[in-house]
């Protein structure tokens, strides 16, 4: 199994990096350690309330760029957010970010923490390659926690990832699918962790490794594996 990068995303978008964490192994339970992802949490969006104090989420550069990103695809960046604007905006709101399970706290945590968009699937769910592509209208899309037959299609030229089967994140980062959502099950996981435009690239392997010791930390698992990749490097191995 692997993840590929097509080339037309190269081609549409200024300096993609995307990174890449492989975990293998691990245990995405609470445990005995639900007040410490409680208390990161609680912590950063204190901190995203401190540095929005009256400033607008969008005006931020980190996610004024996705929405460029997202009106050069096709997508109305005003209804559509991407995954970080949409995080900070509940925070501000006053909504607290629900506590989900350890792979998910901790993503959302260093993507309030960098303000980056992070998602990612439960390998194990996966059929096929991973694509990060541009659709041509006709995949399939089953979105993340919705009825077993509310299925729909990516809009022509709109950026997503999937599988050989169907659709597993719409609008480049805007809603992941249900069928490789993390759960408290989950032992073998990729992340994504993805930069465009201005983002520079040589911080990228640093949000990797401050986010894959939480990992470590908290979920154990084995050799968890971190790639940037980019023009230059197009695709990495998941699973055997």
């Amino acid at each position: 199994m692997k993840f590929i990068i097509d080339d037309m995303i190269f081609e549409k978008f200024e300096n993609v990096q995307i990174g890449v964490i492989v975990c293998k192994n691990i245990l995405n339970t609470y445990s005995t350690h639900y007040d410490e992802f409680d208390g990161l949490l609680k912590d950063i969006e204190a901190k995203v309330k401190e540095q929005f104090t009256d400033k607008v989420v969008h005006e931020n550069e980190k996610i004024a760029i996705w929405r460029e990103v997202y009106t050069a695809f096709g997508a109305k960046p005003k209804k559509y957010k991407c995954s970080i604007e949409n995080l900070c905006n509940m925070i501000l709101s006053g909504i607290t970010i629900r506590r989900i399970n350890p792979l998910v706290d901790l993503y959302n945590y260093i993507s309030l923490k960098y303000l980056l968009p992070v998602g990612g699937d439960d390998l194990d769910k996966v059929e096929g390659d991973i694509q990060l592509t541009v659709s041509d209208g006709t995949e399939t899309y089953y979105v993340l926690n919705g009825a077993e037959k509310e299925c729909s299609n990516p809009k022509f030229n709109e950026v997503i990832y999937k599988d050989k089967v169907e659709v597993l994140c719409r609008r480049w980062n805007w809603r992941e699918c249900d069928k490789t959502k993390f759960t408290d099950n989950t032992s073998n996981a990729v992340i994504f962790v993805e930069g465009v435009k201005i983002f520079d690239e040589s911080n990228m392997q640093n949000i990797l490794d401050d986010l894959s010791a939480l990992i470590s930390k908290y979920c154990g698992g084995e050799n968890i594996q971190t790639c940037v990749l980019n023009s230059q490097n197009k695709e990495i191995n998941l699973l055997p």
